[in-house]
């Protein structure tokens, strides 16, 4: 699992999904899957009231973890490699 160094890449391709597509607490979106690799679109409104976007790319199946697991394994294991 990685996430894309750009956050650009991610706030452009999310100006083609229209809002009622995403998880309504969450604001995730799954693009297609390429050869069983999967690419989450997430959009996180800061404290600021700004949006954030990221793109996560994993090849966790959707039966193992859904697009928000991923999210917040993802967090967390980038929370560990901080300390």
């Amino acid at each position: 699992m990685t996430k894309d160094y750009s956050t650009v890449k991610a706030r452009i391709l999310s100006k083609y999904i229209p809002y009622s597509e995403y998880d309504k607490a969450f604001w995730d979106y799954e693009l297609l899957q390429i050869d069983k690799v999967r690419y989450i679109i997430v959009q996180i409104l800061s404290e600021k009231g700004n949006l954030k976007y990221s793109l996560i790319i994993t090849d966790i199946s959707d039966k193992e973890m859904n697009a928000i697991e991923i999210f917040h394994f993802y967090n967390k294991h980038q929370t560990i490699e901080f300390f």
